[in-house]
């Protein structure tokens, strides 16, 4: 399972390549074309009857030089798109209110039109491979289920788009299936580059103007957001950007690259402080340091320990209370147990969102109804509400019912299994890939406890499980299992 040279990497045809190269060149003439028309319309200008008509004709033309760019594209492309689509689906240039789903505007519409491209890349290269490997199947059958939830979603225009976005997500991990491991290499790389471009851009944005990138709805005071709607999504990207500079160093074989990744992981862990996610930091804990004791016997004799201490805890009673208030002391905001104890009151969230879910079970509400249902239903003392569940299993439970959250809780066990079966079997240096996989999906999941992670609407986290999942069934695919479905 070694890295391939790069002599091994496939070239594209030439006459591909130049009909590539041809529709992206008409791309860029058409689009802005487009923009120029799009530009003058809303100036109202006296030739509008003139402008209206070639701006159409642009548009059209747009989209057919798109699609057939797309159609002759590779992995590359398909990496960026994803990185991409990574770095703009928690960016906001909005100051975040307290949890109601927001509207449409110029960003949402920018956005909608990633999602779009993005779907329109992965269906021409993933649809006939979706169903090859178990994982990617499951994903692809959650991504059309969701979908189907906003014909009866509160949110209907947001489930949309959401459902669209997940579709196009799923279908691109099924496309990485066919990659190889330079190339998967590589859309990792273009994930880290993006989430540490999030985390410098918000770090400047802090700097520039602290009362825009510091939340003022959130539990805790001057937490940092930069340019996500809120710290605890910041903190996520935070923790993929320390994985990323670990990542790097580790398969790096430039000094000056491995250095850079060193300074990266501290920048990263000061922005991850920042964020005040105390959620995101301990699942970057788990994701380093559970497979680091999964393995060998000093890791086994440290999990019987931790093992036994709980045996204790359990047997006398008294040290829980003990344990709390130390606890307290490091990580509550307030220095009271209590808000440990009620994990900062997500235990009052939790229970309404239980008695939300008992009134649709089966097929919940739809794709991005969270963020109604629950304000209509639940408020703190002041007013405020939330629009998520903290929690994966009730978001998803809230949105899809019993029905979609079966698909959900059936892609993480395909996604566990192929991922663990690939990190256990991987030697040498072709084992960092899957340790990336493996501390990635350890975090989502660890994440996902405490915030909605990646179910529901798209976040970072669903792009990262995608990565994950294609980088999973390529693995398996190139290893030869048995049975060419158990991926």
């Amino acid at each position: 399972m070694k890295l391939e040279s790069a002599a091994s990497t496939t070239r594209w045809p030439d006459a591909v390549e130049v009909r590539a190269r041809n529709a992206l060149a008409v791309l860029c003439v058409f689009t802005l074309a487009a923009i120029t028309g799009i530009v003058w319309i809303a100036l109202q200008t006296p030739i509008l009857p003139l402008v209206a008509p070639l701006t159409l004709v642009s548009l059209a033309v747009v989209g057919i030089a798109l699609l057939s760019y797309l159609r002759d594209s590779g992995a590359t492309t398909g990496a960026l798109l994803l990185g991409i689509t990574y770095f703009l689906v928690d960016f906001t240039l909005k100051q975040a209110g307290n949890a109601a789903a927001s509207g449409f505007d110029a960003q949402s519409l920018m956005k909608m039109l990633m999602y779009l491209v993005l779907l329109a890349y992965a269906s021409l290269h993933g649809a006939r491979s979706a169903f090859h490997h178990r994982s990617t199947g499951l994903f692809l059958a959650y991504a059309v289920f969701a979908l189907m939830s906003a014909g009866y979603s509160t949110t209907r225009v947001l489930a949309l788009g959401g459902g669209l976005a997940l579709l196009g997500t799923a279908l691109t991990a099924a496309t990485m299936a066919t990659w190889t491991d330079r190339e998967l290499q590589r859309a990792w790389i273009v994930l880290f580059v993006l989430a540490g471009a999030i985390l410098v851009g918000s770090l400047a944005l802090y700097i520039v103007a602290p009362g825009f990138a510091v939340a003022t709805h959130v539990a805790g005071e001057g937490r940092l957001r930069g340019l996500t709607g809120a710290p605890n999504s910041l903190g996520q990207i935070a923790a993929m950007a320390c994985i990323g500079a670990v990542y790097t160093a580790k398969t790096s074989e430039q000094r000056a690259l491995r250095a850079l990744a060193v300074i990266g992981f501290l920048l990263s862990t000061g922005m991850l402080l920042l964020t005040g996610s105390r959620t995101a930091l301990l699942g970057l804990g788990a994701s380093l340091l559970l497979p680091a004791l999964m393995r060998g016997a000093a890791g086994l004799t440290v999990l019987a320990i931790v093992m036994a201490g709980s045996l204790v805890v359990v047997a006398y009673p008294d040290l829980i209370h003990a344990s709390i208030a130390a606890i307290a002391a490091v990580f509550s905001r307030t220095g009271h147990a209590a808000e440990i104890m009620t994990f900062t009151g997500r235990i009052e969230i939790w229970r309404a969102c239980v008695a939300i879910w008992w009134a649709a079970p089966w097929f919940g509400y739809g794709l991005g109804s969270p963020r109604t249902v629950i304000p209509e239903a639940w408020s703190f003392r002041w007013g405020g509400s939330t629009g998520s569940a903290h929690n994966f299993l009730l978001e998803s439970l809230l949105s899809f019912g019993v029905v979609g959250t079966a698909l959900l809780l059936a892609f993480i066990a395909a996604l566990s299994w192929t991922t663990l079966r690939n990190w256990s079997q991987a030697q040498g240096a072709g084992r960092w890939l899957p340790w990336a996989a493996l501390s990635a999906l350890l975090f989502a999941l660890t994440n996902g406890l405490m915030e909605k992670s990646f179910a529901g609407m798209l976040g970072p986290n669903t792009v990262v499980l995608a990565l994950v999942c294609g980088t999973g069934a390529a693995l398996q695919r190139r290893a030869g299992a048995a049975d060419p479905r158990g991926g």
